[in-house]
């Protein structure tokens, strides 16, 4: 053994960079799967995360009336929950745009063409 890989080997031991396996990735959304309110718990968190709540209730409103008048499937709540948060931005000075919105769709875990490390 090189005195180079002694080394290394000896500083990520020190770094605690082992050859150890990765812990499983836990699905945060898991929970949801027998949640009615998963569309307004998805809401909540884009507005508590972007600290957007002036326009939070309009979007609440909007997603309450219509899921009033119609059935929705349940993988297509968050489009609901992503289509009320672009209608209520809609009212601010500077509109999204709705590549905004995409970007924001596709980068979740459920999301068939998320891509997965």
């Amino acid at each position: 053994m090189s005195l180079t890989a002694i080394l290394s080997a000896r500083s990520k031991a020190a770094c605690g960079l082992t050859n150890k396996p990765n812990d499983s990735i836990e699905d945060i959304d898991g929970v949801d799967v027998g949640n009615a309110l998963a569309v307004t718990e998805y809401v909540d968190d884009i507005y508590n995360f972007y600290k957007l709540t002036e326009r939070h209730s309009l979007t609440m409103n909007i997603v309450d009336r219509y899921l009033s008048m119609k059935v929705v499937p349940r993988k297509e709540f968050q489009l609901v929950g992503i289509s009320a948060m672009l209608i209520a931005r809609y009212e601010e000075i500077w509109a999204p745009e709705a590549a905004a919105a995409t970007i924001l769709v596709l980068q979740t875990p459920n999301n068939p063409c998320y891509p997965l490390t």
